[in-house]
């Protein structure tokens, strides 16, 4: 039996089986059990966090971390991402905060032509949806994810009706994550305010911003609290992030 050399606990931890006191036990970085809230082995280090929401620690792509920048593809409004990072193979991410319905429909084609998987980053107004939609129905392996600002802050009332179509996208899957913006990190308290104020769960918020990522970006081993899996771990309560850990390390 191996000890951990980390513990970290909660009243509130979201487990593959739903939210639930438990004691997450790290070692080498990696989650080894997601145990009974009292079992901790004398001699651990045990960070007790009380009742702060332990959520699996984000994944969400920020184009400028992730990828290099190329030319756009043509007049389209699509800009082409070489991705640093994949581990997906022959992914390409395109920009699509710009894109209009003719850029995604050519878009479409063309991954579908080469049986590319496209992935578009930052999409923030809803006129993308429906040509996003049709390329879905046409068999394009075509993945969005959406502007985490463009979630969470209006100025006009154009903008507040983009919003709610893309939390609606969000809800139904037609966009599977939420996206940082470029620059920002996300702000995980953010997303949760404006996901919870519409009646949206803890497990939908860790989907969008651990899970789906992971998946799609072919991180295997991330975006899950479960057994196996990177301990990157998030605290949260209902007013900011109070901790954040990196396999295993506390780094805020």
């Amino acid at each position: 039996m191996f000890l951990p050399d980390a513990i970290v606990r909660s009243r509130r931890v979201l487990t593959p089986r739903g939210v639930r006191p438990a004691a997450i036990h790290i070692r080498h970085g990696k989650i080894i059990g997601v145990v009974a809230f009292d079992d901790a082995p004398s001699g651990c280090a045990v960070d007790d966090l009380g009742d702060a929401a332990i959520l699996p620690g984000t994944s969400a792509l920020d184009v400028d971390r992730w990828g290099t920048p190329a030319p756009s593809l043509a007049e389209s409004g699509l800009r082409v991402v070489m991705p640093a990072l994949s581990r997906s193979g022959g992914s390409l991410l395109v920009e699509a905060s710009a894109a209009d319905a003719e850029a995604i429909a050519l878009l479409s084609r063309l991954s579908r032509e080469y049986r590319t998987a496209t992935h578009l980053v930052r999409v923030s107004s809803s006129e993308t949806l429906t040509p996003l939609f049709r390329a879905r129905q046409e068999g394009a392996p075509i993945t969005a994810s959406a502007s985490a600002r463009s979630l969470c802050v209006v100025s006009t009332n154009k903008d507040r009706e983009h919003r709610e179509f893309l939390w609606a996208a969000l809800a139904n899957g037609l966009i599977q994550f939420v996206a940082a913006d470029a620059g920002c990190p996300l702000d995980l308290a953010g997303i949760w305010k404006e996901a919870s104020a519409r009646g949206y769960s803890m497990d939908q918020l860790a989907s969008w911003t651990a899970s789906m990522p992971a998946h799609v970006m072919g991180f295997g081993r991330h975006g899950k609290i479960d057994v196996g899996f990177a301990a990157d771990l998030v605290a949260l309560n209902d007013e900011a992030v109070v901790r954040v850990y990196t396999r295993g390390e506390r780094i805020s």
